[in-house]
């Protein structure tokens, strides 16, 4: 690219060379299209490399540099393509030392080259004619100086602040900030910390634990039809066998804490001829529990066997309470058309094949029952099960106070306008509702507020969270002696089927309850 200038005076002048000292490939110029030429030479100190973009449509012989009169380096050059750059282009391209290419445009007129934006005095010729000075062989530091400068150079034309925007008149009715949105106004939420212990009691029942209003008496008035077809069989089939009318019992009927409506108790009573029959506590037997009876043929010297139709269920002189079980559970099983019952009915009705209990199941399009038939012998004040316990006794009849129970707080209640039946609702929803809890349910909890009835005097609706919670330190006190004593019999522990597994993860649960009484109302 060192062509000399033809017929310029100028060109005598010495120009600057654009390759470094040392032997490095040559100038090349490329073609670019449209008439434009590309050329490209080593930068000093080899660092980089410049560039310039020249347009062969200028006719004229070179190009000088602005301001000086001298033909700029390269003007009038052919390079290798073998094409003239005769002038300098509408744009221009240059590359100063960098670690790798770089390349910058900006658009002037046709002749001569423009001035370009500069800052702190530089321009950006003089950004060229740095790089393509030869490198100052006495400064052995001049090539960190020409690196570190150009950086400089470059971060100060980078670095020029842009003229700011014209304010438009459109620009000043628009607002400077959007307009704020009015927010949705928030539903009120009531939180739990704001509620007292009595709130949260009734709202947890009413949410979690109260039964659908369309399951209460849809589920009674079934097993209601279901029993009546099973009393005309029992009579038809079983004449000779003086059983009673049947009944219903159960939480679901009495309204004190059914959980679901999915299980009713369907009481089939069994006349005895006290005459004939007798009873004698188990605490008097080799099981020596006083919670089961036996009951016993009498007088057999006087009316032989054959003289009460129950004979027939005697296993040694006493009534064994397996094989009534047995009799009415293969009744039960293959004498009844359920499913014609069951098309009567409006619904699907199966007996449990594989079970000790005499037990339905009733698929309705509203609600789905289990139906459970429990023989039952009502004598001398006793109301007794056929529920023999496991093991080789078969004629033990278990007693219930169930009944006792619901008479009991219900009468209390109605005397002092009391809140025991509400209280005991929750309970047994709480109870039912929690898997370690839920052999509390029942007749343990109606027992502890009998038992707490009979020292604490206000019951009122007011005062119900106050005796929830003396209800639960009562309970852990009956966990830790592992006893708790029936309210009709106080022989009777009403704990002595549970394990001492189950006593301790109940006790522990209920002790933290005492202090927090949230952990049962969590729903499980």
């Amino acid at each position: 690219m060192a062509a000399e200038g033809r017929g310029d005076p100028a060109a005598a002048r010495p120009r600057p060379r654009l390759t470094t000292p040392a032997p490095g490939p040559a100038p090349a110029v490329m073609p670019c299209g449209g008439g434009w030429s590309q050329v490209q030479f080593p930068c000093a100190g080899g660092r980089g490399r410049a560039a310039l973009q020249l347009s062969g449509a200028a006719e004229r012989g070179g190009a000088e540099r602005p301001g000086s009169g001298a033909p700029w380096p390269g003007s009038g050059d052919r390079g290798a393509s073998g094409r003239r750059a005769t002038g300098w282009a509408a744009s221009s391209t240059c590359c100063w030392p960098t670690p790798g290419w770089c390349w910058v445009s900006a658009v002037g007129p046709c002749s001569p080259l423009p001035r370009w934006p500069s800052s702190g005095g530089f321009s950006f010729l003089q950004l060229i004619d740095r790089a393509t000075s030869p490198r100052d062989e006495g400064d052995p530091k001049a090539e960190q100086k020409t690196l570190e400068e150009s950086w400089q150079d470059l971060a100060l034309i980078k670095a020029t602040p842009k003229p700011p925007k014209k304010q438009r008149r459109e620009d000043l009715s628009q607002p400077l900030l959007p307009p704020v949105q009015p927010l949705a106004p928030e539903t009120p939420q009531v939180k739990s910390i704001c509620l007292t212990l009595q709130e949260k009691l009734l709202s947890h029942y009413s949410s979690w634990l109260a039964v659908p209003e369309v399951q209460v008496s849809i589920a009674p008035q079934l097993a209601r039809s279901i029993g009546t077809q099973l009393q005309n069989f029992l009579w038809s089939k079983c004449p000779e066998m003086p059983f009673g009318r049947l009944f219903l019992s159960g939480p679901l009927l009495d309204g004190l804490g059914a959980l679901a409506a999915d299980h009713i108790h369907l009481m089939l009573p069994v006349v005895l001829d006290t005459a004939l029959w007798s009873l004698i506590p188990g605490e008097d037997t080799v099981v020596r529990n006083p919670r089961y009876w036996l009951i016993k043929r009498t007088d057999l010297e006087y009316f032989p066997r054959g003289c009460s139709p129950w004979d027939r269920f005697i296993v040694g002189q006493y009534l064994s309470s397996n094989v009534l079980n047995e009799t009415l559970h293969k009744m039960l099983v293959a004498s009844i058309n359920w499913p014609a019952i069951g098309n009567l009915l409006g619904s699907v009705i199966y007996p449990v094949v594989a079970s000790q209990e005499l037990r339905l199941e009733v698929k309705h399009d509203q609600v789905e029952l289990s139906i459970t038939l429990f023989p039952v012998v009502e004598m001398e004040g006793k109301v007794l099960l056929a529920v023999p316990p496991e093991g080789l006794v078969e004629n033990l009849w278990l007693e219930s106070f169930y009944k006792a129970e619901v008479s009991k707080v219900k009468e209390l209640d109605a005397a002092d306008a009391g809140a025991r039946q509400h209280c005991l609702r929750i309970l047994n929803g709480i109870c039912k509702s929690h898997p370690a809890l839920h052999k509390l349910s029942g007749s343990p909890l109606t027992h502890v507020i009998l038992h707490l009835s009979a020292t604490s005097s206000d019951w009122a609706e007011e005062s119900l969270a106050d005796r929830f919670q003396q209800v639960l330190e009562e309970l852990v006190g009956y966990l830790e002696k592992g006893v708790l004593p029936s309210y009709f019999n106080c022989k009777i522990n009403l704990f002595s089927e549970l394990l001492e597994e189950e006593i301790d993860e109940m006790g522990f649960l209920l002790y933290r309850a005492i202090s927090e009484p949230e952990l049962l109302l969590r729903e499980k």
